[in-house]
């Protein structure tokens, strides 16, 4: 079994930021919330990988 984290309650962080937290904090997965108020992922917007 793998212990996730739902990002919900960190809609208003990017999510480099997200990732690295959960990173730290041992969690296996992520459940991801896409929506267009969301700064960790949202469907409008196109980002590109650094």
């Amino acid at each position: 079994m793998k212990v996730g984290l739902l990002t919900l309650p960190f809609s208003s962080d990017d999510i480099e930021t997200v990732v690295e937290f959960a990173a730290e904090a041992g969690f296996d997965c992520l459940e991801i919330r896409a929506e267009e108020a969301s700064r960790t992922l949202n469907p409008t917007q196109r980002r590109t990988c650094p």
